[in-house]
């Protein structure tokens, strides 16, 4: 009988233990970093090259890259990205967890320089006119289409546009959204001959427009606008980004690697 009882406490014993290391490595298993390699994700890096002829990079403008995609990223929901300077000329980013990677890569190279034109491409309006935060997804209050909104600085700016466009031969009375036009390769009247042409929206003044609020309407689903108004938001980058190389690191990888990390935590325990 004295046996079986010492028996029976030796197991207790073990169980109580077993119940403290576990809670005691739990609580150590959540404080370890689940990064790019833990998680799964990918990395990219970027050749940074001048956004106009005749500008330089250097490592101010680098820094300022650095600092508009981490603001990027921040749309992502990244918790711990990691982004780097690498060089006189290249940015590296790493993004731990991130599922749709073609959005994110998207969001992050768009140089997202926002532009509204006449139809001879002359500037009406750009991204410096955007009030801080201005772009907006929503719907069309007549059709509910989805719609882009743009909340500008100056309100007798569109004021002052409409009432020139209404001025305009009807041919020549359209507001043009542009995002990232090329100079010198884009134009109005060679895209609106395409099927898909690549200005966001061309739109016809009807009346004056009071206040400072300009409208993209376009074929766009709700994802598509809710893209445009974060990437208009986040700001425009200052250079233009060529991606060099990619990586995409699965998240297997990441557990047996979590699973190590475990009982190694469970190993200095014991």
């Amino acid at each position: 009988m004295v046996k079986k009882g010492r028996i029976i406490a030796f197991f207790l014993i073990v169980a109580i233990l077993a119940g403290l290391i576990s809670t005691t490595v739990f609580g150590v298993a959540k404080e370890i970093k689940l990064g790019l390699d833990l998680q799964g994700g990918f990395e990219i890096l970027y050749q940074v090259e001048p956004a106009n002829e005749g500008d330089t990079i250097n490592n101010d403008v680098l820094r300022a890259t650095v600092s508009a995609l981490y603001q990027r990223v921040n749309v992502l929901g990244v918790s711990e990205p990691n982004i780097r300077i690498e060089g006189d000329d290249r940015i590296r980013v790493q993004l731990a967890g991130v599922a749709d990677q073609q959005t994110a890569r998207e969001l992050l190279a768009t140089e997202a320089s926002l532009t509204i034109r006449d139809v001879y491409d002359e500037v009406l309006v750009d991204g410096s006119d955007l009030r801080q935060n201005g772009a907006g997804a929503s719907f069309h209050p007549d059709t509910n289409d989805p719609i882009v909104t743009l909340t500008l600085n100056d309100a007798r700016q569109m004021e002052q546009i409409s009432r020139d466009m209404l001025a305009r031969d009807p041919a020549e009375n359209l507001l043009v959204m542009w995002l990232d036009f090329e100079e010198g390769v884009d134009s109005y009247a060679e895209e609106a001959m395409k099927q898909d042409p690549k200005y966001l929206s061309a739109a016809t003044v009807v009346d004056v427009i009071p206040g400072n609020t300009a409208t993209i309407t376009g074929s766009f689903t709700v994802e598509e606008t809710q893209f445009l108004a974060e990437v208009l938001n986040a700001g425009s980058l200052p250079v233009k980004l060529e991606e060099m190389y990619s990586n995409s690191v699965g998240a297997s990888l990441g557990n047996k690697r979590c699973k190590k990390q475990f009982m190694l935590a469970l190993s200095g325990l014991l």
